[in-house]
């Protein structure tokens, strides 16, 4: 089996720990922005109610996020607003 080097990230990750450390100045290489979020709500949720709940905000956010990609320019300050919106909440 090929050894993953540390310095490559998501979705890759190599080392066994629960514990996701955002802070310090550290680049994490990653694929898929929203799939991230994910894998951080999933590691940060206590029960699975909460788990649920955070999820149902990322998912929101990234489906607003995708059509205000797609809609007019005039649509899109409000559907970028209603991303972030459910994308700071479900962060905590």
């Amino acid at each position: 089996m090929t050894e993953i080097e540390m310095k490559y990230g998501f979705p890759l990750f190599t080392r066994a720990t629960p514990l996701v450390s955002l802070g310090k100045n550290e680049k994490i290489v990653i694929s898929d922005i929203w799939a991230f979020w994910d894998y951080v709500v999933k590691k940060a949720s206590k029960d699975r109610k909460e788990e649920d709940f955070l999820g149902s905000l990322l998912e929101q956010a990234k489906h607003f996020y995708k059509t205000a990609e797609a809609s007019p320019v005039k649509s899109q300050p409000l559907l970028y607003y209603y991303s972030f919106l459910n994308f700071s909440i479900s962060q905590k």
